[in-house]
Protein backbone atom coordinates (compact mmCIF):
# COMPACT_ATOMS: atom_id res chain seq x y z
CA UNK A 1 0.00 0.00 0.00
CA UNK A 2 3.01 2.34 0.07
CA UNK A 3 6.17 2.79 -1.97
CA UNK A 4 9.25 0.70 -1.33
CA UNK A 5 12.31 2.54 -0.01
CA UNK A 6 15.98 1.70 0.03
CA UNK A 7 15.66 0.78 3.70
CA UNK A 8 12.68 -1.51 3.20
CA UNK A 9 14.10 -3.27 0.13
CA UNK A 10 16.85 -5.03 2.12
CA UNK A 11 14.29 -6.27 4.67
CA UNK A 12 11.88 -7.41 1.98
CA UNK A 13 14.70 -9.33 0.30
CA UNK A 14 15.63 -10.99 3.61
CA UNK A 15 12.01 -12.08 4.10
CA UNK A 16 11.78 -13.40 0.52
CA UNK A 17 14.90 -15.48 1.18
CA UNK A 18 13.34 -16.86 4.38
CA UNK A 19 10.22 -17.88 2.45
CA UNK A 20 12.34 -19.48 -0.26
CA UNK A 21 14.16 -21.49 2.42
CA UNK A 22 10.91 -22.68 4.03
CA UNK A 23 8.92 -23.32 0.84
CA UNK A 24 11.74 -24.42 -1.45
CA UNK A 25 10.68 -22.02 -4.18
CA UNK A 26 11.49 -18.49 -5.24
CA UNK A 27 8.86 -15.81 -4.73
CA UNK A 28 8.76 -12.13 -5.62
CA UNK A 29 7.40 -9.09 -3.86
CA UNK A 30 4.61 -7.42 -5.79
CA UNK A 31 2.13 -4.64 -5.31
CA UNK A 32 -1.33 -5.87 -4.44
CA UNK A 33 -3.16 -2.55 -4.53
CA UNK A 34 -5.69 -1.45 -1.98
CA UNK A 35 -4.97 -0.05 1.43
CA UNK A 36 -3.82 -1.64 4.64
CA UNK A 37 -3.91 -0.76 8.31
CA UNK A 38 -0.13 -0.55 8.12
CA UNK A 39 -0.58 2.87 6.48
CA UNK A 40 -1.48 4.26 9.91
CA UNK A 41 1.99 3.29 11.14
CA UNK A 42 3.95 4.58 8.17
CA UNK A 43 6.66 7.08 9.12
CA UNK A 44 9.85 8.15 7.33
CA UNK A 45 11.91 7.08 10.36
CA UNK A 46 10.45 3.57 10.40
CA UNK A 47 10.64 0.61 8.02
CA UNK A 48 7.25 -1.08 7.65
CA UNK A 49 6.69 -4.25 5.65
CA UNK A 50 3.18 -5.43 4.80
CA UNK A 51 1.92 -8.66 3.30
CA UNK A 52 3.80 -11.26 5.33
CA UNK A 53 0.85 -13.61 5.55
CA UNK A 54 -0.35 -16.75 3.91
CA UNK A 55 -0.94 -17.46 0.23
CA UNK A 56 -4.48 -17.01 -1.06
CA UNK A 57 -6.58 -15.10 -3.52
CA UNK A 58 -9.78 -13.26 -4.41
CA UNK A 59 -9.18 -10.97 -1.43
CA UNK A 60 -12.27 -9.39 0.16
CA UNK A 61 -14.75 -11.21 -2.07
CA UNK A 62 -17.14 -14.10 -1.49
CA UNK A 63 -14.59 -16.29 -3.31
CA UNK A 64 -11.67 -15.39 -1.03
CA UNK A 65 -9.51 -18.38 -0.15
CA UNK A 66 -6.33 -19.30 1.67
CA UNK A 67 -3.87 -22.06 0.85
CA UNK A 68 -3.75 -23.75 4.27
CA UNK A 69 -0.20 -25.20 4.08
CA UNK A 70 1.11 -21.66 3.61
CA UNK A 71 0.00 -20.73 7.13
CA UNK A 72 2.76 -22.96 8.48
CA UNK A 73 5.51 -22.07 6.00
CA UNK A 74 4.87 -18.32 6.19
CA UNK A 75 4.84 -18.42 10.02
CA UNK A 76 8.14 -20.31 9.95
CA UNK A 77 9.57 -17.86 7.41
CA UNK A 78 8.55 -14.90 9.56
CA UNK A 79 10.16 -16.50 12.64
CA UNK A 80 13.36 -17.11 10.63
CA UNK A 81 13.29 -13.52 9.34
CA UNK A 82 12.77 -12.03 12.80
CA UNK A 83 15.51 -14.21 14.29
CA UNK A 84 18.01 -13.14 11.64
CA UNK A 85 17.00 -9.48 11.93
CA UNK A 86 17.64 -9.45 15.66
CA UNK A 87 20.99 -11.26 15.39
Amino acid sequence: PFSATGASKKWVQAYLEAVQFEEGRAIEAEKAGGAGDVNYMSDRRMTVIDGLGAVGGSMHTKDEFIYLPSLKTRAEALARFLSSASA
